[in-house]
């Protein structure tokens, strides 16, 4: 009987010393020559100096240590936007990148395409709009969000993700819609379910959209600023939400309200159109 209690107490104390190692939503295990797991801080994850960060303006999100959703080989538009100028950020050094901008009051005229269809936790927290990324967009900066519905997926490294619904994207960005039902028989439908058509409007032609958007996600066109498509006056799929009309064009992009194949070149030409369409580099007086 004695055994058995030292062996239910020891397993026990092995389950707990696991999960103090293996937190699910901040696990980075690296493992030293010893064989100690030892985790890195997050200084030492940013490989780019202060100074090259604040004097970038065009930069991408992408991080292996991160899952997609609704977005297939996002190395490839991660490519085609680095040949254009775009900087690759891992999502320590985007989240820095940010706090400059900001703090400097130089996010205006700078932009970030997020190519992976989720957000990393650490540009959400606290999950309302004093987190960085809703900073950063009052601030005058631009984000280009592919993929899945905006801020859906929440990401941790390690490929760890949580999801909240809609709850966070109207917390922070201020907008409602739904994902992977049909607007109007409420019939759920799934990545592979043909979608409607949306019409690309006279505004996302001026900013250079040209791929037919297909609606596996709608948004309520009140919420947002401009409508690049749309399947119906009140429901949008591509449209941008401006959050300081201090700076014009501002503000948060939704491109494409269904799977994003970075394969697909007339994608990413569309993504860079969006992106870079009328950056200003200085603030408006």
């Amino acid at each position: 009987m004695k055994e058995k209690i030292n062996l239910v107490v020891l397993t026990i104390t092995s389950f707990l010393l696991s999960c103090a190692i293996s937190d699910r939503f901040s696990w980075d295990p690296i493992v030293n020559k010893e064989g100690e797991i030892i985790r890195k801080s997050e200084k030492e994850k940013i490989k780019i100096d202060d100074e090259t960060l604040l004097n970038t303006k065009l930069v991408v999100f992408y991080d292996e240590n991160y899952t997609t959703s609704w977005v297939i080989y996002p190395q490839y538009l991660v490519s085609f936007l680095e040949s254009k100028g775009f900087k690759i950020l891992n999502s320590h050094e985007l989240k820095r990148w940010m706090e400059l901008h900001v703090n400097k009051d130089t996010a205006y005229g700078s932009v970030c395409v997020m190519s992976m269809g989720i957000v990393p936790r650490n540009l959400i927290d606290p999950r309302n709009k004093k987190c960085i990324l809703y900073k950063y967009l009052f601030a005058g900066g631009r984000v280009v969000w592919i993929g899945d519905y905006p801020l859906w997926v929440i990401g941790s490294e390690g490929g760890y993700t949580e999801s909240f619904g809609d709850e966070i994207a109207w917390d922070i960005l201020d907008i409602s819609g739904g994902r992977l039902v049909d607007y109007e028989t409420g019939a759920a439908l799934t990545l592979t379910t043909p979608a409607k058509s949306a019409s690309i409007t006279e505004e996302g032609k001026k900013w250079g959209m040209n791929v037919i958007d297909n609606a596996h996600t709608f948004f309520y066109t009140i919420n947002v600023t401009k409508t690049f498509s749309d399947v119906h006056p009140l429901y949008c799929c591509s449209w941008i939400k401006t959050y300081n009309f201090n700076y014009p064009n501002s503000g948060f992009i939704r491109y494409r309200s269904t799977l994003y194949d970075g394969r697909n070149n007339q994608l990413n030409e569309d993504v860079y159109r969006i992106a870079t369409y009328e950056i200003i580099k200085e603030k408006e007086k």
